[in-house]
């Protein structure tokens, strides 16, 4: 079994052990890939999407792609891409961004698994990474969802001092 199909199977194993809804994604087949939907902060879901990427002899890429908050309304865009700009400064994986034609805040990350680490290695690897932007996603979630509600970024900044 190819190191890329092997690690997205190791992980996706290990997150259903731990009781998270997850589904293997075969949507591009020299990429393989997951989602799993996971509660973050007082039982709401995020939902990430990782996919393998084959890179090379010295390296391959998995990109994380978590998305924090959808259906955004016009109102919601405009306050989150600010948001987005003021949080990045303390998100040190990735970057957070509005994607306009999905109408959704979200979260990107591209994790480098050097060529000589095994599927086992690369799998726990991609989860303590995967933990690590969760723990950052969860600090501003429910801000985030403030935003997307109608709030704007100076009366949040407003009612936090």
């Amino acid at each position: 079994m190819e190191r890329a199909t092997e690690t997205i199977q190791l992980l996706e194993s290990s997150l259903r052990e731990q009781g998270l809804e997850t589904a293997v994604d075969g949507s591009i087949p020299e990429r393989p890939g997951m989602r799993v939907l996971i509660p973050v902060r007082d039982g709401k879901l995020v939902r990430t999407e990782l996919h393998y990427v084959p890179c090379g002899e010295l390296f391959d890429a998995l990109q994380l792609y978590t998305t924090i908050v959808e259906d955004l309304d016009e109102h919601g865009m405009r306050e989150l891409s600010k948001a987005a700009g003021v949080w990045n400064f303390s998100v040190f994986l990735g970057a957070l961004a509005v994607r306009e034609d999905r109408r959704a805040l979200y979260h990107r990350y591209c994790l480098a698994l050097p060529g000589k680490l095994t599927a086992g290695e690369c799998a726990v690897m991609a989860e303590s990474i995967l933990t690590t932007i969760l723990h950052y996603i969860a600090q501003f979630q429910e801000d985030a969802l403030a935003l997307a509600g109608g709030m704007t970024l100076e009366e949040l900044a407003s009612a936090g001092s």
